[in-house]
């Protein structure tokens, strides 16, 4: 039996043919977007398809040359579809004949290229084929960003995630049935099609009046250019101009205005028939307006509706894609990652850059791995940016510098591009220090620069409310010569979704994390979340930081009470997911954070299905008298995820979260279950002044829902003299 898979335009299944349900034969008519092996730069689109026991397209004779293993008799060449991962080790199929691409019904192939006809074939193929190459699959369903125009609903929404995770759609329908109705084949519509010979003066009688109303704006207007205006409005804004316009208004809307719904961009634009060539040929349109919208709630007008939409959305995708220059700098392999391939238990975690060999479920993939080397002092920095589905990504960077200029990733043709602008200075000296990331789980969001003789430079891109890394590039002076910063980056098709310098010296766990909403400064010491285990699970996850003693440390005479949020069902002898922790609040006798009396790292309460099984422990604190937090014990039962931690105050106070969370540990661990634990203590001389932790959804035990939870926890410690926290 074939898996479930999902055209990668309208989301929905394709099936096999069911001559029972003719209906719904549209589905099981696919095409692919394909190629063999590893040959990236040529894809194909296939003739139309079919799916039995395996997938099969039509043999095409230039591939059964390059793969003649995959010919299965002489009409028919077998095809793996929707793969996301290159490697022998995890496909046992995968080799150098394998064929290989991404299905779309026939009928969206369609659609796509009647929507922007203007596009040639070819680059659609191969753009889209990049595209696509780019986009995570999960159970089936390429991840646009989209839930397909309502088809499909979330699991995990993009609204509900945490700092660095990913949406993750469920893929079920929440839209009736209309997505099995055939969006080409509507023989309502072609009724209306049909009745071409309607009364043809009707359409003529609405015409705009002159009129003596001088006090209405609109009376300086002659015939042709009101006509125009009402084109180019939406009908819900035709409305609204008729209240403000008494000429308007009395004098009716003519055939072009009828005409105009079925353009591009309005109401009507997914009628092709007559958007293009067919609108031509004389035709009342205020009555075929009028019958169109008759059978406006049709299913099958429905479903073209929604794949309309999807098409011109894509479509816009290609367009830009089309517009980008070659990726530039210095080719590098593009089996990076996958010399120290982690189990793909490790891939799961939604912030990651999937390498080829890996599941690509959540996260972004490079396609090219790009190098640039940078000699002298930098007088200059170019940023290319690209707009995707609302947001600033990151797709190319170009430097003026000592021996000339280098660049790496896109430079979109014609668009605009942002600079930043150095002094001149010594040869001895870098300009670029440190560079500042923003990313998000698909690319690089925004980036700012540290620089020897300026500073911070402003932010170009989007940063607010999204995870941090700092990239440091600075290197000494070499006697024979001018040192070089080497920068590497990886793109998808359209944007940066990786950034480092080549041959980095080993950093501190501050320059190797992300971290959320801000890097920790230089004077900050971090302790915890270093156990091996942890940093092999935990993926590109940020870590979100809570300077529960604020930024100076002033907060700590102030703080009251600290409540730990989460489930405790530890009575039932088992740990494992029946003791989670959603979050730590810390309470304070006076208004601390903007006007609050409180803060919390993670969540104050569960949500859903786990709401009845919350709890709340609490300990009071003596800050006034001088009680401090001296450290915690955080607990692991496997590694992925904390199930407890003890608090230790400096008044020889110890609290368990929750309480006898370490009895339990101890006989799970007689039981042959895994553990262990952290022992954090700040360093001599210094005090805790906030904590850290990665939050992620996790599958809670006792409900089977998700929720967020905190995975670990560590340390932020400062001097306890005098302290002032800088940034850098």
């Amino acid at each position: 039996m074939y898996s479930k898979i999902s055209c990668i335009l309208c989301g929905a299944l394709v099936t096999e043919t069911e001559p029972e349900v003719p209906s719904i034969n549209w589905m099981g008519a696919f095409r692919a977007l394909y190629t063999v092996w590893e040959d990236w730069s040529q894809p194909r689109i296939s003739g139309i398809g079919r799916r039995n026991w395996r997938d099969v397209i039509p043999l095409d004779e230039a591939v059964a040359t390059q793969a003649p293993s995959a010919i299965v008799d002489e009409v028919w060449l077998k095809i793996k579809l929707l793969v996301h991962h290159f490697d022998p080790a995890l496909y046992v199929e995968w080799n150098s004949q394998t064929v290989w691409g991404f299905p779309l019904h026939d009928s969206c192939w369609n659609l796509l290229r009647l929507n922007d006809p203007e596009i040639p074939e070819e680059a659609v193929v191969h753009n889209l084929f990049d595209l696509c190459r780019s986009q995570p699959i999960q159970r089936n369903v390429m991840d646009w960003g989209h839930d397909y125009g309502g088809l499909l609903a979330y699991e995990l929404a993009p609204t509900a995630v945490c700092p660095g995770e990913s949406a993750i759609l469920r893929a079920r329908s929440f839209i009736g049935n209309t997505h099995l109705s055939d969006p080409i084949n509507i023989p309502e519509l072609q009724s209306v099609l049909d009745q071409d010979g309607l009364d043809l003066a009707s359409d003529q009688s609405s015409q705009l009046a002159s009129s003596n109303i001088t006090q209405d704006p609109f009376a300086i207007f002659p015939h042709e250019i009101l006509v125009h205006i009402l084109a180019e409005l939406d009908s819900a804004d035709v409305v609204s101009l008729f209240f403000a316009s008494r000429i308007l208004a009395s004098s009716g809307l003519p055939g072009p205005f009828w005409r105009s719904r079925f353009w591009p961009g309005k109401e009507f634009s997914h009628i092709f028939e007559l958007c293009g060539q067919g609108s031509s040929a004389p035709r009342n349109w205020r009555q075929t307006y009028g019958l169109v919208k008759a059978i406006n709630d049709n299913p099958a007008l429905e479903n073209r509706r929604r794949i309309w939409g999807l098409a011109s959305r894509l479509n816009g995708f290609i367009r830009a894609r089309k517009q980008l220059k070659e990726c530039e700098g210095i080719p590098m392999e593009l089996s990076e990652g996958c010399g120290s391939r982690k189990p793909h238990r490790s891939n799961r975690h939604m912030g990651s850059v999937s390498p080829l060999c890996n599941y690509f479920t959540r996260g972004s993939r490079a396609l090219y791995y790009r190098k640039v080397l940078i000699k002298g002092w930098i007088k200059k920095m170019t940023i290319s940016v690209n707009r995707l589905n609302g947001r600033t990504y990151i797709c190319g960077l170009s430097f003026v510098h000592q021996q000339g200029v280098s660049s790496i990733g896109y430079h979109p043709i014609g668009r605009r591009t942002q600079e930043i602008n150095f002094w001149a200075s010594s040869s001895c000296r870098y300009l670029i220090s440190i560079l500042e990331i923003a990313r998000d789980p698909r690319g690089v969001r925004g980036i700012r620069i540290l620089s020897n003789e300026d500073g911070w430079s402003r932010w170009v891109g989007d940063h607010v409310d999204l995870p941090k890394r700092m990239i440091k590039c600075e290197r000494p002076c070499e006697e024979s010569g001018e040192p070089t910063i080497s920068i590497v980056a990886g793109f998808d098709a359209m944007k940066m979704v990786l950034l480092r310098t080549d041959g980095e010296r080993k950093a501190s766990l501050r320059d190797t994390r992300l971290w959320y909403p801000e890097i920790p400064g230089p004077s900050l010491h971090l302790i915890g979340v270093e156990h091996w285990r942890l940093l092999e699970y935990r993926g590109a996850l940020p870590h979100s930081v809570c300077m529960f003693g604020g930024p100076d440390g002033a907060w700590l005479p102030h703080l009251k009470e600290v409540i730990v949020w989460g489930i405790d069902r530890s009575s039932l002898g088992e740990t494992g997911n029946n003791t989670l922790v959603f979050g730590i609040e810390f309470k304070y006798n006076k208004e601390v954070d903007d006007g609050r009396d409180s803060i919390v790292l993670g969540y104050a309460s569960a949500s859903g299905m786990a709401a009845p099984y919350s709890s709340a422990h609490r300990i009071s604190i003596d800050s006034a008298g001088g009680e401090r937090i001296t450290g915690i014990d955080a607990m692991y039962q496997d590694p992925d995820q904390m199930i407890g931690f003890i608090i230790y105050t400096s008044s020889g106070r110890r609290r368990e979260f929750p309480p006898h969370c370490k009895h339990y540990i101890q006989v799970d661990a007689e039981d042959g279950c895994d553990h262990f634990s952290e022992e954090l203590r700040p360093p001599p001389e210094t005090c805790i002044v906030g904590f850290y932790s990665t939050l992620e959804h996790n599958e809670i035990g006792v409900t089977g829902s998700y929720d967020k939870v905190l995975m670990d926890l560590g340390l932020l410690c400062a001097k306890k003299v005098n302290t002032v926290f800088e940034r850098y």
